[in-house]
């Protein structure tokens, strides 16, 4: 126990000598001060205590026991709190528990295939609270890419709490429509136009250059005049046909914009939160409108699933303001013209472009861009017996 000391105030004449004799006795000393010139402060360990309060009684000195400090206040609110250590204990073992398990599923890179991947998850059984040895993260990762075919691979770890699942999406596989291989074919439009080009490698031209087609329209037949010259037979009809087409995009702006002013008035709150509870001290403040700035901290790292979120409210005005008319028809038309460029190939030439502005009732402006392209229109599709 000499690291479980006591402190007492020795008082009376002779300090020194009772302190010389205290160590002759064998009796050690720790943190000697003098208060005053007949008053003296120090420790004793606790196995020694009653020699040390013995041997100053015998000898005449005033002896008075100081407040316990350091270790010996520890140990004597251990001894009051003799619950603390049962509940640590406690608290130690449903942590360690807790951390056999899965208490977060994150998806990473999915795109598209975000929501294929939680249906799959829950068929596979697999969700916040499901032990981490039932995870199989190879059959789930082989599940995944047999499930969605057009992605290039899958992964799955756990790290901590969390079981991270990444996807890597593939090449979208090529539009293989056209390929009719070698049964009997027609080419048809596959929009309005004006026909430029005609190049026919196999069948009959339906149509010249100059012709107004319309979508559907057969442009080379799936049929060519055989060697005595009365007669047909049936061939997949290949060939490049080049006409003008007409796209056309629509996109509408609000004229009214609306601004937010902050008030000057802001509020804090933090909440002390784990995947299956949250508490906080504070209430959300009443404001109608306010911004909100949110920062976590864990308290246990990546292994205790436990962090605080400190929420600042700063409270604001909403302003509604007409915008410039110039940059509003800026911006919708240039939103119009990339929604032509997203209905164009990498082929077609934009042979001419406008851009009609119009309003209705002073609050909405609509940007009506059209195009005339140059582009292939003829798709290859299979002959049909009547």
């Amino acid at each position: 126990m000499k690291y479980v000391k006591k402190r007492y105030e020795i008082r009376g004449l002779g300090i020194e000598r009772l302190l010389d004799g205290l160590q002759k006795a064998g009796i050690p000393l720790y943190d000697v001060r003098r208060v005053q010139v007949h008053c003296v402060r120090f420790s004793v360990p606790l196995d020694q205590c009653a020699q040390a309060e013995g041997f100053a009684a015998d000898h005449g000195f005033s002896v008075a026991e100081l407040p316990d400090s350091g270790s010996m206040r520890q140990l004597n609110q251990l001894k009051r709190r003799w619950l603390f250590l049962p509940l640590l204990t406690v608290a130690i073992a449903v942590l360690m528990l807790s951390l056999q398990f899965i208490w977060r599923i994150e998806v990473i890179d999915a795109g598209i295939y975000g929501g294929e991947v939680l249906q799959y998850l829950a068929e596979a059984n697999i969700h916040p609270g499901v032990r981490k040895q039932a995870v199989d993260l190879h059959a789930l990762t082989d599940g995944l890419q047999y499930r969605l075919p057009q992605i290039a691979w899958a992964s799955a770890e756990i790290q901590g709490i969390t079981l991270r699942v990444q996807i890597i999406p593939g090449v979208p596989t090529p539009d293989l429509s056209a390929n009719i291989g070698g049964q009997p074919a027609d080419v048809i439009a596959a929009c309005d136009g004006i026909i430029e080009k005609l190049d026919v490698y196999a069948g009959t031209a339906k149509v010249k250059a100059g012709d107004t087609v319309r979508k559907g329209q057969v442009l080379i037949d799936g049929l060519e005049r055989g060697r005595l010259g009365n007669e047909y037979r049936p061939v997949p009809a290949r060939g490049r046909v080049l006409a003008r087409t007409w796209v056309h995009a629509q996109t509408a702006s609000n004229m009214l914009e609306t601004r937010s002013t902050p008030t000057g008035n802001t509020s804090t709150q933090s909440v002390l939160r784990c995947p299956w509870y949250a508490y906080s001290a504070e209430d959300e403040p009443n404001y109608l409108t306010c911004d909100m700035e949110t920062r976590r901290t864990p308290i246990g790292g990546v292994w205790v699933p436990l962090w605080v979120e400190c929420k600042t409210y700063t409270e604001v005005a909403l302003e509604r303001f007409a915008r410039p008319l110039e940059d509003l028809q800026a911006e919708c038309g240039l939103a119009a013209m990339q929604k032509i460029f997203s209905l164009c190939n990498n082929k077609d030439e934009i042979i001419d472009k406008n851009i009609i502005f119009s309003m209705i009732e002073g609050e909405t402006i609509f940007a009506d861009a059209y195009a005339e392209l140059l582009t292939e229109i003829g798709r290859a599709v299979p002959q049909t017996t009547d």
